[in-house]
């Protein structure tokens, strides 16, 4: 067995009273900063970040078998409620305990009562495409929002290389303190040059389960978070897939503008097969 998979095994084991990356990598019997290039290289994301997922992970099952949100949060290595739940909402899309009531109810929508409308999700591999926008850290400061991230990219002038037709919000980063990255983008082409003054990401080719929903002209945002919640909620549940590490994709069509017009909103998660 290889040390990446060693040492995903021990994290594992460990969802509860967790370890420090330093003591994965000595159980090893490598040192720490060889061990975060060999995993980042295998994985794409760093160890810690892959250890807060199967954190959160364990947590959302303890969460669903009825054991207190504080009991949870420190169980599985957070200093406060208030941290875990920056941390979960950051992964899942909506609070720790919004997602035990969700799942308590047995299916029923979510507290506002929006119809999510969503066709059956299909698998799609994307090759590696460069991103090219600006990015907002969501949590990192009062009042940070997608909303500053889009001001920005519609009020753009051409973007040399942008492909056009469609427009993406990428989630990227999550960080322990649960803020994460946020960036509105268009794709451009993958060359050496850069993108001078906008913020660019280069997605590596990755297997995603690929989510339609549709979007009315109205009530939008309300929209969105209901689609959210069923996706972390029950579709990717049932998937027969987990979730991997790389960012999640909202793809936006050009014709599909807010409060103006309504259209089809492509979901993409990235997924690896169910070990």
């Amino acid at each position: 067995m290889s040390y990446v998979e060693r040492a995903k095994r021990l994290m594992r084991r460990h969802a509860e009273s967790p370890l420090q990356i330093s003591a994965i990598a000595d159980g090893l019997g490598i040192s720490a900063p060889y061990f975060s290039r060999l995993f980042t290289a295998s994985e794409g994301i760093s160890p810690s970040a892959f250890y807060l997922r199967v954190r959160l992970e364990h947590a959302a099952g303890r969460l669903c078998e009825g054991a207190a949100l504080i009991d949870v949060a420190l169980d599985c290595g957070f200093e406060s409620q208030q941290t875990f739940t920056r941390a979960f909402k950051s992964v899942f899309g909506i609070p720790p305990g919004q997602f035990r009531k969700i799942n308590s109810r047995e299916g029923k929508m979510t507290e506002t009562d929006v119809q999510v409308r969503m066709n059956t999700p299909t698998l799609l591999r994307e090759p590696a495409w460069k991103y090219v926008g600006r990015s907002v850290r969501i949590g990192a400061s009062p009042g940070s929002s997608p909303e500053q991230a889009w001001r920005q990219l519609d009020g753009r002038d051409t973007i040399a290389g942008e492909v056009s037709g469609h427009s993406y919000g990428i989630c990227f980063d999550a960080a322990e303190d649960g803020s994460h990255v946020y960036m509105a983008a268009v794709r451009a082409a993958m060359s050496d040059d850069e993108s001078l003054g906008w913020d660019t990401i280069v997605i590596p080719e990755q297997l995603y389960l690929s989510i339609e929903q549709w979007m009315p002209r109205n009530d939008f945002v309300s929209h969105l978070k209901a689609g959210l919640e069923e996706i972390w909620v029950r579709i990717l549940p049932a998937s027969g897939f987990e979730v991997s590490l790389g960012p999640v994709i909202e793809v936006y069509p050009d014709a599909l503008v807010a409060g103006k017009t309504e259209g089809w909103l492509t979901h993409l998660v990235p997924v690896v097969a169910r070990r």
